[in-house]
């Protein structure tokens, strides 16, 4: 059971889901900008993103994104 409000924000008209095998539902979420979430819902337990592996440098990704990463890694 998914309940509760998100962590980040996600594109709705980009997201979708889908019903495999009859019996289990696929969610795809497109997130509003990149970043490392720290959990999918608020009240999760969070990870800790200076292990996630990351291929893309910080300075790849646009001003306000390099912005939310930077409180992240740093905070």
């Amino acid at each position: 059971m998914c309940n509760g409000d998100m962590y980040e924000k996600v594109k709705a008209e980009e997201s979708y889901w889908n019903l495999e095998d009859g019996k289990y539902i696929n969610i795809t979420m497109e997130k509003a900008y990149e970043a490392i979430w720290k959990c999918l819902i608020i009240g999760d337990d969070e990870i800790d993103p200076k292990k996630v592996d990351n291929a893309k440098r910080v300075d790849e990704f646009d001003i306000e994104t390099q912005g939310h990463l930077k409180q992240v890694f740093y905070e």
